[in-house]
């Protein structure tokens, strides 16, 4: 039909004459057009959410459950001020570096998760960045591939920096805070000159 296919060629001598020239060559070819076509989508949808993680600034994690490593992308590094290469690939770091408030938490979660009471696990938490300051962080992931028992294998997620907007809703506390006090302080006020109003009279 005109088109093109990939092969897999694969051959060998299996004779030669007394002076070691080969005789005959023998071999195989296979098509392996699928196996091609699916490695170059697989690579196209890898690009894709490489892209897409870059221009959310989340950073992924991958975790193989039975191993216990753990792939954390390079976003994820730098979102804790880390190098790449910096980061151990295991479950411990992570939990070396979460705040000590959110260990309990966050095991409950990954447990209620890995078992199937949840669809999906994910919270906010503190992580500690490399020079030692916490940071917020939205932290999801899914359990991908389980055994044919249905035991968890792999879990993905994302992390996302989130510090400005609880900055912000810390803010926002404080000053409804300040404000209901500011009020009070204003009908105290009003009560009180109103009280010194009637004494006077």
């Amino acid at each position: 039909g005109g088109g093109a296919r990939w092969v897999l060629n694969r051959g060998r001598v299996v004779g030669r004459d007394a002076d070691g020239q080969p005789l005959r060559l023998t071999g195989t070819q296979l098509d392996i057009t699928d196996r091609k076509q699916a490695e170059a989508a697989l690579l196209e949808s890898e690009q894709r959410l490489k892209y897409a993680l870059d221009a959310t600034c989340d950073g992924l994690w991958d975790w193989d459950i039975k191993s216990g490593k753990v792939y954390f992308s390079p976003q994820w590094a730098r979102l804790l001020g880390y190098e790449p290469d910096e980061v151990p690939p295991t479950v411990e770091f992570f939990f070396s570096i979460l705040h000590p408030d959110h260990v309990a938490e966050v095991r409950s979660l990954v447990e209620d998760h890995l078992v199937g009471r949840t669809p999906v696990k994910q919270g906010e938490i503190r992580l500690r960045t490399k020079t030692g300051e916490y940071r917020w962080f939205s932290d999801r992931g899914k359990v991908v591939t389980r055994d044919e028992s249905g035991a968890p294998l792999r879990m993905v997620g994302t992390i996302t920096d989130i510090t400005g907007r609880k900055q912000a809703e810390q803010e926002r506390l404080q000053l409804e805070t300040q404000l209901r006090q500011a009020h009070k302080m204003e009908a105290l006020g009003t009560l009180a000159g109103g009280i010194a109003h009637d004494f006077n009279n």
